[in-house]
């Protein structure tokens, strides 16, 4: 475990919002992080886990990330399985999804249209949750969910509707805290979410 703090928290020290995030897991509390790209964001759910075991959380801890892109997803899991975590994303293939459903994986990464346009996932995420075992949820790129999950006017349809429909994480899990993570949300964007 020492080793992968210090893998993990090299850099923290470097950066305000990190230490804001760690002090907010810690706290179980939702935070909103927007920072300058290659700032470090994906560290502070990557150092989460280590975080809640030393905040005394008892379960094995799952964090679930939403993200738009399946390279991010393979990025993440690559380098999370690399330091000794347990990481996949939802349809990297059938093995990876009946350990995700059976709990056997700590992160797990996903679409919001795999986790929430499919009952099986729900049920899992609910699972989970009443299991006391989901301990976060964080959305990465939290702009998506507004440039991407909603219409520009009536006449026209959502680029992905599915990720205007994030909110809905909160009604499958209603006490699991939230991590919102952009690199480009300007002052108006961030009101909104």
């Amino acid at each position: 475990m020492a080793e992968k703090e210090n893998l993990l928290f090299s850099d923290i020290a470097n950066f305000l919002h990190q230490k804001t995030a760690v002090n907010s897991v810690a706290k179980q509390e939702d935070i909103f992080i927007s920072t300058r790209t290659d700032s470090g964001k994906s560290l502070c759910y990557q150092s989460a886990l280590m975080v809640l075991k030393d905040a005394g959380v008892q379960k094995d801890p799952i964090i679930i990330v939403t993200t738009a892109l399946i390279s991010i997803m393979e990025e993440q899991v690559e380098l999370l399985n690399g330091l000794g975590f347990s990481a996949s994303y939802i349809g990297k293939d059938v093995s990876s999804d009946s350990d995700i459903e059976h709990g056997k994986i700590s992160f797990i990464f996903s679409s919001p249209e795999h986790l929430l346009n499919n009952e099986k996932w729900r049920g899992v995420v609910r699972k989970f949750a009443e299991e006391n075992r989901l301990r976060y949820f964080v959305v990465d790129e939290a702009h998506t969910v507004l440039q991407w999950g909603t219409a520009k006017n009536k006449e026209t349809q959502a680029f992905r509707e599915w990720f205007g429909n994030i909110g809905e994480l909160r009604s499958l899990a209603p006490n699991v805290p939230m991590m919102a993570l952009t690199a480009t949300a300007n002052t108006a964007k961030r009101k909104k979410n």
